[in-house]
């Protein structure tokens, strides 16, 4: 658990997302737009609707399709995605099942069931110069651990010795 939610996305600049640790509950499009933007759980008023991209990675990573199970736990229900499009005269919005993963469309006036994300960022502490001897490649902010490279005899038996 990190910031509030179960992490599922994870970005190569440190950034990613996590799923909030319950269900909103079962709601139509438009009641769970303003239930998540409205929503403070765990202290964080940044939640929102996931796209149908961000619900396949969560039913991919933390839902029933994960390899280590369903660690979110969701329920084996429809979810509903904030991905919402103009079909022939009507709205229709993207949901996912959570029992066997399958990606559909309908009106958003229905009920589903929802879940809020929010957007997230990793620190790693670490020595950010990269000519130092422990230089880390993946830190986002200098810890002040960086050791520099010295190029010289640390053995004080030899006469090159260099403190």
């Amino acid at each position: 658990i990190y910031e509030g939610g179960i992490v599922f996305q994870v970005n190569e600049d440190g950034t990613g997302l996590v799923a909030d640790l319950q269900d909103l509950g079962w709601m139509d499009y438009y009641e769970a737009m303003s239930a998540a933007e409205s929503s403070t759980s765990q202290g964080y008023d940044d939640w929102y609707i996931p796209s149908l991209n961000e619900l396949y990675t969560m039913y991919n990573t933390i839902g029933q399709g994960s390899p280590l199970g369903n660690v979110g736990g969701f329920l084996l229900h429809t979810y509903l995605s904030s991905t919402i499009f103009a079909w022939q005269y009507y709205d229709e919005v993207d949901f996912m099942s959570f029992e066997g993963g399958t990606i559909y469309s309908n009106s958003p006036l229905y009920d589903y069931n929802v879940r809020a994300v929010r957007a997230v960022s990793f620190e790693y502490g670490g020595c950010m110069d990269a000519a130092a001897f422990n230089f880390n490649p993946i830190a986002t902010s200098d810890d002040g651990s960086c050791i520099d490279i010295l190029l010289s005899c640390m053995d004080t038996t030899y006469s090159n010795f260099n403190s």
